[in-house]
């Protein structure tokens, strides 16, 4: 028997009575096996429409919408242009929620046109109509075709297949569907409401969502790349001293963090330093609170901005330099230069002791005060050949941000910058990014100048939701091992650490993950590979 989801979509079905009623009924058993929730029947339970008012909020009520269209264009909706209740409800439906419709196939539409009594559908101006509709629905992506006189069993089977289609898909929100009152969501959810201290933090959780909403999406990448790093990288870590970490803003680094409890927080350090951890990140920061004992402190000082809905924590001073998005590459205003100088200044202060100096003579490491930190870090995506070349290079989704990632990349501390293969040549858009590096300071030299690596996570097939807006096509190309691994020699990126390598509990082949991290000669003379 299979488990049913802890959440039931309902779904709406339109379709015209006299003549797809049983078909109606293969449906709706279909929506039943799958587990989900049919809805729409009961306005016609007592023999006549409701008025449209009624049915409108009814469709508001539903995630997703299954109709039906044979050889009949229905009634006409009262008031409009001779539109049928069908179409209605379907322009109702139209950009608010999924749309699966079975059309009749061509030859049983012939047929069936030839038997038809009804004056009002042999008129010319009806079949126009209908013929409109059909090629219209005949376009969109989850259109299915059935016979007359088929077999209803066969329909239903049809219908099953594409409500998993449906639920494979990324088209369904988070937020739709209802959800059993014994599931664990819904108990959870009581215990919140119940608690007035933990409602309170989910709804200061809750303004961040952009941040929230990352966290569901490239899983299996996230997964990935955070499981390989530690695994192959921990030792390294360990030998070379760096028991001071810095977890950046982003959900990736989340991802990165709750590996660190789980595979090396957990492991007991007789006789070694303790770890000392720095977060501008509110998800870091609350897991490395509640799991661990390690010495955690957030940087900078201050909360997250409740207008920032990425979650991270930057000076409440930056509020003041706010600038929108560039529509061309330019150099830092004086007053971001400045700000910049700062944060890297109180960044390389961060504490005293330098038990883990760089190499003597090597001008790229002369950082003045404190010890070097490995710094963890995530961006929106790497732009590899825009033509405008001072839009190449990592990018952001916020001015802080933008600031910030300067002057840590700038702080000439060892850097892991951690991205999906999605965001892998995910070019810049103007209106929507920053570029952390510009004119000033290009990527191209930031690469070469700063000891930098690249820790890039992939996953084919996708099982995860995925970045929105890329073909699948495109999707594939970027997972590949081949173009990830010829991006990052492109880049600079030419000392591989690991290919792949996990814990022996995580079957990365069976989940079809992998990661890949290379880094710069910089980088390696402070974390060498072997």
């Amino acid at each position: 028997m299979s488990i049913l989801p802890p959440r039931k979509l309902e779904i709406f079905i339109g379709a015209t009575k006299r003549d797809l009623g049983p078909a109606r009924l293969a449906v709706i058993n279909a929506i039943l096996e799958r587990g989900q929730i049919p809805s729409g029947m009961e306005l016609w339970a007592a023999g006549n429409r409701p008025p449209l008012e009624v049915i409108a909020k009814h469709l508001e009520r539903c995630d997703a919408h299954i109709m039906m269209v044979g050889s009949r264009y229905g009634s006409p909706v009262e008031g409009t242009d001779g539109i049928s209740f069908t179409e209605w409800e379907y322009r109702q439906s139209e950009g608010k929620r999924p749309i699966i419709p079975f059309i009749l196939n061509s030859k049983s539409l012939t047929q069936l046109r030839k038997s038809e009594k009804d004056k009002r559908e042999r008129d010319r101006e009806t079949k126009k109509k209908l013929d409109k509709l059909r090629n219209e629905l005949l376009r969109t992506k989850y259109v299915k075709e059935f016979r007359a006189g088929g077999s209803l069993g066969e329909l239903q089977r049809d219908a099953i297949l594409a409500i998993d289609e449906l639920l494979a898909s990324n088209e369904i929100p988070d937020t739709a569907g209802w959800i059993p009152s014994n599931s664990y969501e819904a108990r959870t959810a009581r215990d919140i409401a119940s608690n007035p201290f933990l409602r309170r933090e989910l709804d200061q959780l809750s303004r961040f969502s952009t941040v929230g909403k990352r966290v569901g999406i490239d899983v299996g990448s996230k997964e990935a790349m955070a499981k390989a790093f530690w695994w192959n990288m921990q030792g390294r870590i360990r030998r070379n001293n760096y028991f001071n970490l810095f977890f950046e803003s982003g959900s990736t680094t989340a991802f990165v963090s709750d590996e660190f409890v789980r595979a090396v927080a957990d492991v007991a350090d007789d006789g070694m330093p303790c770890w000392h951890i720095r977060t501008n990140n509110i998800l870091s920061l609350m897991h490395f609170d509640l799991h661990t004992s390690i010495n955690t402190s957030r940087f900078p000082e201050g909360i997250p901005d409740p207008e920032d809905h990425y979650g991270a924590i930057f000076p409440n001073k930056w509020r003041q330099l706010l600038e929108p998005f560039p529509r061309r590459p330019r150099r830092f205003y004086a007053a971001e230069s400045d700000a910049v100088k700062d944060m890297r200044k109180d960044f390389n202060q961060l504490s005293s002791g330098r038990k883990n100096a760089p190499p003597k003579g090597c001008k790229a490491y002369e950082i003045n005060d404190g010890p070097l930190h490995l710094v963890l870090a995530t961006a929106s995506g790497l732009d590899l050949d825009n033509p405008v070349k001072h839009f190449r290079g990592p990018h952001v989704g916020s001015h802080p941000n933008m600031l910030f990632k300067r002057a840590i990349f700038a702080s000439k501390h060892p850097v892991v910058l951690f991205l999906s293969a999605e965001k892998l040549g995910n070019p810049f858009q103007i209106g929507k990014c920053y570029p952390v590096f510009g004119p000033d300071e290009p990527w191209e030299d930031a690469v070469k100048d700063y000891p930098l690596a690249i820790c890039i996570g992939y996953e084919w097939p996708i099982r995860s939701k995925p970045t929105v807006g890329l073909p699948s096509e495109e999707l594939e190309r970027r997972n590949s091992q081949k173009y990830i691994l010829d991006c990052l020699t492109k880049l600079g990126f030419r000392v591989p650490y690991f290919d792949g390598g996990f814990p022996p509990n995580y079957d990365a082949a069976s989940r079809g993950t992998g990661a890949i991290m290379c880094a710069n000669e910089l980088f390696t003379k402070l974390i060498p590979v072997d």
